[in-house]
């Protein structure tokens, strides 16, 4: 795929959405979508690289390899790292769960019903990469089996189901079926572009770009203005849609005029710099906002301020050095 400088821009837009919504949730209170932002940009990208690639022998292995090779070793050195500093503690919580996570299942007790186990809560941002790996598992079986003209269907039908299965379990929204809104977003927006990359729906995409563009911006001011100040997404039956559509567009904007000025601001090199240590930044923050603090009282350096510094240098410079 042609690399699109604006999309490294948006990663890093989004995890520094995370990161600041867990350490000053009351003021970047909406900052719980950027990982709805995250989720449309995945359905996006794996939409366009599966149907703008030839289906030879050998596709299904290859995608699959990619996956792997992006998501697990930062995955894993976080699981294993997390579960140390955790029985190094004298406080430890439970880490009997540890074969769900492995598995990428942390979260699909839900569907009968049932709360998860508990588990470190350090590693707790791991519940939306077990909804990209459980999608990257089944989308592109689905495609090969119902053919590229499916997408638009399958991402309808995507988020048709998520609004049903928050209906009918209100308890959860981080399984795949209540949390998917983003990657059904992302789904149609690859196929949209795949399609004018080819000359066709011309009109369509950039009319459902602009729609979607002045629904999910006007969905989200009314929504920040009803819920300002308060870090728990409302509205929960179809919140994550609402943010959906305005991330759409963004990226949609962003692949199809690359390069104008008006996105200068998502090429900006630092910005960029971050979306390349995004998913690493985005699994050791939370480890690092926790047991960073521990750590250096192990050491007599009880400074508040101290400690503050030590914890915002760890959370740049520690996923740079896992890229």
């Amino acid at each position: 795929m042609k690399r699109i400088p604006e999309l490294d821009g948006v990663r890093g837009l989004a995890a520094i959405g995370v990161v600041l919504f867990h350490a000053f949730p009351n003021v970047f209170f909406i900052g719980w979508s950027c990982v709805d932002l995250f989720f449309v940009l995945s359905g996006y990208l794996i939409t366009t690289i599966i149907v703008s690639r030839p289906w030879k022998d050998g596709f299904l292995k290859e995608f699959y390899l990619r996956r792997v090779c992006r998501i697990w070793p930062v995955y894993f050195l976080t699981l294993v790292a997390v579960m140390i500093l955790n029985s190094l503690s004298p406080r430890g919580f439970s880490a009997d769960a540890w074969p769900y996570h492995a598995l990428f299942l942390q979260n699909t007790s839900w569907y009968f019903l049932i709360p998860p186990s508990e588990f470190i809560p350090s590693f707790g941002p791991s519940w939306s990469v077990a909804i990209e790996e459980q999608f990257y598992l089944f989308w592109p079986l689905l495609l090969l089996r119902l053919r590229r003209t499916s997408v638009p269907w399958l991402a309808f039908g995507l988020l048709s189901a998520c609004a049903l299965v928050r209906w009918l379990i209100p308890e959860s929204i981080n399984i795949l079926l209540t949390r998917g809104d983003g990657l059904g977003w992302g789904c149609l927006l690859g196929w949209l572009l795949w399609q004018q990359a080819n000359g066709k729906a011309i009109g369509l995409t950039k009319l459902t770009i602009r729609s979607t563009a002045a629904l999910g911006g006007l969905f989200v001011a009314l929504y920040v203005l009803a819920h300002w100040g308060n870090p728990h997404p409302q509205w929960r039956y179809f919140v994550f849609s609402g943010f959906g559509m305005l991330f759409f567009a963004l990226i949609g904007t962003c692949v199809l005029y690359t390069g104008n000025p008006f996105l200068a601001l998502f090429r900006n090199p630092l910005l960029r710099w971050f979306g390349t240590i995004s998913y690493a930044m985005y699994l050791f923050h939370i480890p690092i906002f926790h047991f960073t603090p521990a750590f250096l009282d192990r050491l007599h350096i009880e400074s508040s301020t101290i400690q503050f510094l030590a914890t915002w240098l760890w959370i740049v410079t520690l996923p740079a050095f896992s890229c």
